[in-house]
């Protein structure tokens, strides 16, 4: 836990999006996916709760700087997800907002 510095700009966005500070540093301990960006910074990501949580930070020195954290819901985010799951659930979601739409304009 040392070796991490919270800027004041994770905290308050970690706060905004409902992430706990335990699962920030879970995610960085172990991330199921990690990406290095090309500013050095790396994305490390993990699943709670059908939410994919991210977690931006920036290696200075002996320490890492957490820059910022973010979230996103639901299914289609999940990265093992199978082609044909994303496209049934793209049909649903479609389906469900034309019966919305029809009997909205009857009313």
């Amino acid at each position: 836990m040392d070796n991490f510095v919270w800027t004041k700009h994770v905290k308050q966005r970690s706060e905004q999006r409902g992430i706990t500070q335990n699962e920030v540093w879970s995610t960085l301990r172990h991330p199921e996916k990690t990406q290095v960006q090309s500013d050095g910074s790396y994305k490390f990501y993990k699943h709670y709760s059908g939410r994919l949580l991210g977690v931006v930070a920036r290696p200075q020195g002996n320490k890492w700087l957490i820059i910022t954290t973010f979230t996103k819901d639901g299914p289609r985010y999940h990265p093992k997800q199978p082609l044909i799951q994303k496209l049934v659930f793209k049909a649903v979601v479609s389906l469900g907002n034309f019966i919305s739409r029809l009997f909205s304009s009857k009313s």
